[in-house]
């Protein structure tokens, strides 16, 4: 894995990304004042776009935090995974968070307020406040995993109404995620460091919902030791598991079910690892999605 990412080739990546969510209606995670935004950095307000499923009045929600580095968004994993979510009967939310040069903690307040804000206006997309979980890929496997260790209850006293309710998600999808446990995080110096931001020190008392993990042995990015280890980690706070190690398939696979013909080798079909999606929205049901 590479240590020092220049953010700068993603432009492209970015612009896709924004265009394939600009077909649907996007919901700012903050009216005003966005926490640390900076128009310099030439990105647009986080925000997100929902899913509903067509029989999913009155469920859960799943809120989709795409991969790539905390340099891009794949659009293998946004979209794609929430009409997949949508099929099963799930609502979804696909997170529009920022990225670098922005640091991690601004990151991570995307992703929380996007669990406060679906809590908050569940009445309006109809769905079970109480039901609202998680599913990220790689990077943001890393940023799903952050969102529940550090999810609250909310502020009682905020002056914002948002900022009230409860940010813990009731459920935790990790595909490929990059979570290194560590003793001690290293002091930040200025320059993007990806193992920094993937790195996770525990804390005492933090909470973790019901979990679903899934990687593959041939990942040559996020080595299968490190789901191995995140479960382990989990299992040891009581924290119900189901993991899926599959033989085959390099790292970002998503749903595994896109073949492409023109050049095979970039194909991320696999007749072993497709599976994952039904047995996730099979977990999901299970825990009341």
């Amino acid at each position: 894995m590479p240590g020092i990412i220049d953010f700068e080739d993603n432009t492209e990546r970015n612009q896709q990304w924004q265009k394939e969510l600009g077909r649907f209606e996007q919901h700012p995670l903050w009216a005003s004042d966005v926490p640390g935004y900076r128009e310099e950095y030439g990105q647009p307000a986080p925000s997100f776009v929902f899913l509903p499923a067509i029989s999913g009045e009155g469920k859960g929600c799943i809120v989709v935090m795409a991969g790539g580095g905390y340099t891009f968004k794949s659009r293998s994993e946004g979209i794609v995974i929430a009409k997949k979510l949508n099929s099963a009967g799930i609502n979804a939310a696909v997170l529009d968070y920022r990225i670098v040069p922005y640091k991690k903690e601004y990151i991570l307040a995307d992703a929380i307020r996007c669990v406060r804000t679906l809590y908050s206006r569940a009445a309006e997309f109809n769905i079970n406040r109480d039901k609202i979980g998680v599913i990220g890929f790689s990077a943001g496997g890393n940023l799903a995993a952050m969102t529940c260790f550090y999810g609250d209850d909310g502020n009682p006293d905020a002056a914002d109404p948002v900022e009230r309710c409860p940010c813990r998600p009731a459920a935790a999808v990790l595909a490929y995620a990059a979570v290194y446990i560590v003793d001690e995080i290293e002091e930040d110096d200025g320059e993007f460091d990806l193992f920094t931001y993937f790195n996770f020190k525990p804390e005492k008392d933090m909470q973790f919902p019901p979990a679903f993990i899934w990687q593959s042995f041939e990942d040559k990015l996020i080595n299968f030791k490190t789901s191995f280890a995140l479960a382990e980690f989990l299992r040891k706070k009581q924290v119900p598991v189901e993991m899926h190690i599959f033989p085959y398939g390099e790292h970002g696979q998503a749903l595994a079910d896109d073949i492409n013909y023109k050049n095979p080798a970039d194909s991320r079909y696999n007749a072993l690892t497709i599976c994952w999606g039904d047995l996730c929205t099979r977990w999901l049901k299970y825990y009341g999605f």
